[in-house]
C-alpha cells in the first residue's frame, strides 16, 4: 500500500505544481485581505492546503500507529490552518494549529520591508533543482547542509509562490502538532519530517534547523531512531521529553559517565527562559557561550563515537520497534483512508486544472 500512496502523492504533486504555474502566470497569490484587514486564504489554496494537511497527518498517524488511537487521529484532524499579518517569513505548528506569516506573500511580491540573511545568489542559483521538482524522487532530502535562508533566495530567485512556501513549511508544523518539540529537539521534529517526507514522497522544505537537525541526527545514529522517538514525544505539549533518559542511553554508548546531553538542555531551557524575562543581554550571552560550548563537546564526541564505531550505528529512520498484530492493522486502515483522501485530491485538482483559461482564472479570482 505505501507504494500506492508514493505513486499517488507524485500525481498530487504534479498537478499542484500546474496550479502553481497558472497561478505564475497570472500572478495570483494564494492569500487576500479581508475588508476588516485580516488575512484568508483564498477559497482555491484552502481547497488545496486542507486537503494536504489530512494527508499528511494521515500519514503521520500510519508512520507511527503506536503512539496514536482512533480518537487521537479524529483530534489531530481538527488542526486549523491560519494566516496572520507579519513582516516576519515564518510558520508555527502547535496543538490544534498551523499558522502562517503573510511575510512570504509581501517577500515574493516585493513589499517585505524585514529583513532576510542573504546567500551568495550563485551558491543558490545552483541548489540541485530536484528538491523543488515534486514530480520526482529527491535525493539528500534526510541529510543536507542547507538552511532556511537558502529557501527563501531560491524562491525568489525562481519565481516560486506563497503557496509553495505554505505547502513546503506544512510538514514540519504538522510534526509539532503531532507531538515533537522544539529548541534543539527542533532537530528530532526536522529529521522526522524529512524520513516521512522522502519515504511517501510529500513535498517539503528539507532544510530548515540545519544545526539542530545534524546534532540530533547524530544521536539517532547512535541509540537509534525508536529511542529518539520513545523519549522525545510529547503528545500534550507538558515538556515530557525524557531527557535523563537519552543522557542514559548516550552514555551508555558512549562508555562515559558524564550527563553532558542533560547539562546541555538544562542550559537551553535557562536561555530561553532569560530572553523570555527579559533578562539583560549579557547575561543571555554568557549562558548562549556555555550551551555553546557543551554543545561543541557533544558534537566532538558524536562523531570520534560515529567514525570509530560505523558498524554499529543505525540508519536514520531504522526502527526496531515490534509491532503488534492490531497495530498493523490499524496502520492498514490509515492507508486505506490516506488512499481514499488522495483520490478526492486528485479530483479537486483536476476540478481546478480547468481547461478552459477563463474559466480557470475567474475561479482563481473570485
Amino acid at each position: 500500500m505505501i507504494e500506492e500512496i508514493k505513486v499517488n502523492n507524485l500525481e498530487i504533486n504534479k498537478h499542484i505544481m500546474e496550479v502553481i504555474a497558472n497561478m505564475s502566470r497570472q500572478n495570483i497569490s494564494a492569500v487576500e485581505q479581508s475588508d476588516d484587514g485580516t488575512f484568508k486564504f483564498k477559497e482555491f489554496a484552502n481547497e488545496i492546503l486542507e486537503a494536504e494537511l489530512e494527508k499528511i497527518i494521515l500519514t503521520y498517524c500510519g508512520e507511527y500507529p503506536y503512539l496514536v488511537n482512533e480518537s487521537k487521529i479524529e483530534s489531530l484532524l481538527q488542526t486549523k490552518l491560519k494566516i496572520y499579518e507579519s513582516d516576519e517569513l515564518d510558520a508555527h505548528g502547535y496543538y490544534g494549529n498551523v499558522k502562517f506569516s503573510s511575510g512570504i506573500s509581501k517577500y515574493l511580491n516585493g513589499e517585505f520591508k524585514g529583513e532576510t540573511q542573504s546567500n551568495d545568489i550563485d551558491y543558490i542559483s545552483s541548489l540541485k533543482q530536484n528538491f523543488f521538482d515534486y514530480s520526482l524522487n529527491r535525493n539528500g532530502v534526510v541529510e543536507n547542509d542547507l538552511e532556511f535562508r537558502d529557501y527563501v533566495e531560491h524562491a525568489k530567485h525562481h519565481q516560486l509562490t506563497d503557496l509553495d512556501f505554505f505547502l513546503d513549511c506544512m510538514p514540519h508544523e504538522l510534526m509539532h502538532v503531532f507531538g515533537f518539540d522544539g529548541g534543539i529537539f527542533e532537530g528530532v521534529t526536522e529529521s522526522l519530517t524529512r524520513q516521512v517526507a522522502s519515504k511517501y514522497n510529500i513535498r517539503c522544505m528539507p532544510m530548515g534547523h540545519k544545526d539542530e537537525t545534524k546534532f540530533m541526527q547524530k544521536i539517532e545514529k547512535i541509540i537509534g531512531t525508536d529511542k529518539i522517538i520513545e523519549y522525545s514525544y510529547d503528545e500534550d505539549k507538558s515538556s515530557n521529553i525524557n531527557y535523563r533518559q537519552i543522557s542514559a542511553e548516550l552514555n551508555g554508548k558512549l562508555d562515559s559517565e558524564d550527563s553532558l546531553f542533560e547539562q546541555m538542555c538544562d542550559i537551553e531551557k535557562q536561555y530561553f527562559s532569560a530572553m523570555r524575562g527579559g533578562v539583560p543581554k549579557e547575561e543571555q550571552e554568557q549562558i548562549f557561550q556555555q550551551l555553546k560550548s557543551v554543545t561543541k563537546v557533544l558534537n566532538d564526541d558524536f562523531d570520534d563515537y560515529i567514525d570509530r564505531n560505523q558498524n554499529n550505528i543505525y540508519n536514520l529512520g531504522e526502527n526496531n520497534i515490534s509491532e503488534k498484530a492490531s497495530q498493523d492493522e490499524f496502520r492498514t486502515k490509515i492507508y486505506q483512508r490516506i488512499i481514499e483522501l488522495q483520490n478526492r485530491e486528485i479530483n479537486i485538482l483536476a476540478r481546478l486544472n480547468v481547461p478552459n483559461i477563463a474559466k480557470q482564472q475567474e475561479f482563481l479570482e473570485r
